[in-house]
């Protein structure tokens, strides 16, 4: 069974996509994947906006600062939340956990879908009364991000990542309390990361191939 752990490292933002559509099984459990996320209350406030129409995302793109690359991923996938339960139950904080219980949503979607041999890309940053207007979102409803997926037609390069000891701090701010004996022993699991990350690579190709036959 392929861990989590090596299906997380193997993500990586794409912005090349093939011109392929993604079976309607895979989709489906991208989404399913979405609508497990935690969220506060258990309100679960996410909506998503599935766009495969060609059109639609040519307008898309231009609505995200006109980066036409994001038109080629044959499924944008547009976040939203309804904030009204949440800031019934949590007043003020409510925005703030709404912002947290979608971004929830997005991880498991872009994790799940990566073990299922999709790539994809988060944008952030895009018109939003362009979007709201060109899907008919309505104005009580916020758009949080807009999500592409797609089969990558290059090897995609992955940015460098902190260390772990940059990042982490242990009982109090700025105490990284690195530990000696950690080390040797991540550089020593590296070899054997990478054996993992083939083996993963091939359980996806596989499973890519008999999602085709569908």
């Amino acid at each position: 069974m392929v861990k989590v752990g090596e299906i997380i490292k193997l993500r990586k933002t794409c912005k090349h996509f093939r011109i392929r559509s993604i079976p309607d099984p895979v989709l489906n459990e991208i989404l399913d994947a979405g609508r497990r996320a935690p969220s506060s209350g258990n309100l679960q406030n996410w909506r998503f906006v599935v766009v495969d129409d060609e059109d639609k995302r040519k307008e898309l793109a231009d609505a995200c600062l006109n980066q036409r690359w994001i038109a080629k991923a044959p499924i944008h996938i547009v976040i939203c939340s309804d904030i009204r339960q949440v800031k019934r139950w949590y007043g003020r904080k409510g925005e703030f956990y709404s912002v947290q219980n979608t971004a929830a949503a997005i991880e498991n979607m872009i994790i799940a879908a990566t073990g299922l041999g999709v790539s994809s890309a988060w944008i952030g940053g895009f018109a939003d009364n362009k979007v709201r207007r060109m899907l008919a979102i309505p104005d009580n409803i916020d758009i949080h991000a807009i999500i592409v997926f797609g089969y990558a037609d290059r090897k995609i390069r992955g940015q460098p990542k902190h260390s772990i000891w940059d990042i982490t701090y242990f009982n109090e701010w700025d105490n990284s309390q690195r530990r000696p004996l950690d080390q040797p022993a991540m550089e020593t699991a590296s070899k054997k990361t990478k054996r993992t990350v083939k083996k993963v690579k091939r359980v996806i190709k596989k499973t890519a191939k008999k999602l085709r036959k569908l």
